[in-house]
Order: structure tokens, then sequence, then C-alpha cells
């Protein structure tokens, strides 16, 4: 099964949302400020203050740094782009996912079929970066699609987390991307963003309840 990005942060809000959860959608943080136990996140006019702060803002979110602290210590990269799709080509990969691997340097290229449009991409170490946009057009030759149809490309950095690389800061943490939690083999990086969101949840839960006197509990999770 595939879903789009869009789909599924929508989906999700709208859980948060259910659940009990206040959505601010539009209200970009501008800094994010520890002090003592409080953290405080200014937005325009607005400040919040909490006791506990989840990160969860992704490799260029400002939470990590604010917490002075540098989760990723290498990256990746990525770039993908949509394919349109006529009725041929959606029967063709109806059933089917493409992982062309040896021929990226530290990466893979794919083909992911998405309902009205192929996601096509390659991503690898680092410093092939320049060399991208030429490897997703053979990639696609070796497909038989016409990269000149491509549209929609995007570029992506994938941060790469050493064990111990600190998470926890007084009363922050930091989940997902901005805690460096993608898998280093397949660069995927969805489900530790799920898993560190659950386990960062039950340790603010802890915390609040006044069951651990801090949140290193995260860390070590």
């Amino acid at each position: 099964r595939m879903t789009q990005r869009s789909r599924l942060d929508n989906f999700l809000a709208e859980a948060a949302a259910s659940a009990g959860a206040e959505f601010r959608d539009g209200h970009a943080a501008r800094s994010v400020e520890i002090d003592g136990p409080t953290a405080r996140v200014r937005s325009n006019s607005d400040v919040y203050e909490a006791p506990v702060l989840i990160g969860a803002d992704g490799i260029n979110g400002m939470t990590a740094r604010a917490l002075g602290i540098a989760a990723a210590e290498e990256h990746a990269v990525a770039f993908e782009a949509s394919y349109p799709l006529d009725a041929p080509l959606a029967e063709h990969w109806a059933r089917h996912v493409a992982l062309n691997l040896g021929g990226t340097p530290g990466g893979y290229g794919w083909v992911f079929p998405k309902g009205d449009h192929l996601n096509v991409g390659v991503g690898g170490w680092k410093h092939i970066g320049p060399t991208l946009r030429g490897r997703l057009e053979r990639l696609c030759a070796s497909y038989g699609l016409d990269a000149s149809k491509l549209s929609g490309h995007r570029g992506y950095q994938l941060p790469l987390r050493y064990d111990r690389a600190s998470v926890v800061r007084g009363p922050a943490m930091l989940a997902g991307d901005a805690a460096a939690l993608v898998d280093p083999l397949s660069g995927e990086g969805i489900w530790a963003a799920f898993v560190s969101g659950r386990l960062a949840a039950e340790e603010a839960r802890r915390y609040l309840a006044g069951d651990v006197r801090d949140l290193g509990g995260y860390q070590a999770a």
C-alpha cells in the first residue's frame, strides 16, 4: 500500500485534534528557549510555555539548534520527482514498486506508484549530491520513462545519528528527523518518527505525573 505524504500529514493532524490536541496551522515557530524547567516557543506575537517540549520539526528545524544538540553527525541525500500516470502505465505499476540497487553509491533508486502519479527518486551518500539529477534521468530511462515529463522535483538531506548522540536536554526531547532517526540502510524515517513520537509521549506522561525526575528515560529508550 502506498499513500502521499500530504494525505498522511493531514490524517495525523486530524487524529491529534480528535485526541484533544490544539492544532495551530500556519503558526510558524520563530524561536525556542529553555528557561530552567520551562520550554518557551515564540510564534509571531504568540508565546507558548510548557513543562515539556517535543521537537518534531525535522532536519532543518530550530529545536535541536536551540537546545545546542547536534543529533545528526552525518547526512545522506535524496532527489525525487513526480511522473504522470496514464492508464497503461497505471496498470503496469498497479501491484509493483521498484528498488534499483547497485547503481547509486550508498543508496538506491526507486519507483513508487502513488495513485495519480509515480514517485521516482534516487538517494545515497552526500558526496553524490551534484550527480543526483543525472542519476534520476538515467533511472527513468531504465524503466522506459521520459524524464522530461518529471515535475515537482524535490531534494532532501537525510540525517544520520551516531549512537549515544543526545536527544534530550532539560524539559525538551527530539523526535523523528529532528533526532536524526533515519534508517542508515534504507534512508526511511517515517517508522522511526512514529516510534520516537510514541516513546517521547510516554516519557512526557511519566514526567508530568511525577513518576520520574527527568526525561532521561527517553534517551535510553
